[in-house]
């Protein structure tokens, strides 16, 4: 399980000139920051914010996927 970023895309196709055979695993950050849905926005942003991230997993208290939270979803709702 991982996921992939902009950032992930960018850094690949500076090292490969052909990524047609690469797979989703070869792209993939492996193990990703994530928070549980029951963190606070503020905190959620502050963690990204700190660890220079655009992206961040939500789960739940089962450690299961629950969404996605990019930082400009913070910015439109005036978190910043």
């Amino acid at each position: 399980m991982g996921m992939i970023t902009d950032g992930d895309i960018r850094r690949i196709l500076e090292k490969h000139d052909d990524i047609g055979q690469l797979t989703a695993e070869d792209l993939m950050s492996k193990s990703p920051i994530s928070v549980n849905k029951e963190l606070l926005a503020v905190k959620a942003f502050e963690l990204m914010t700190n660890n220079k991230i655009s992206q961040i997993i939500v789960i739940d208290d089962n450690k299961s996927y629950e969404g996605i939270v990019h930082i400009l979803d913070f910015i439109k709702e005036g978190l910043n």
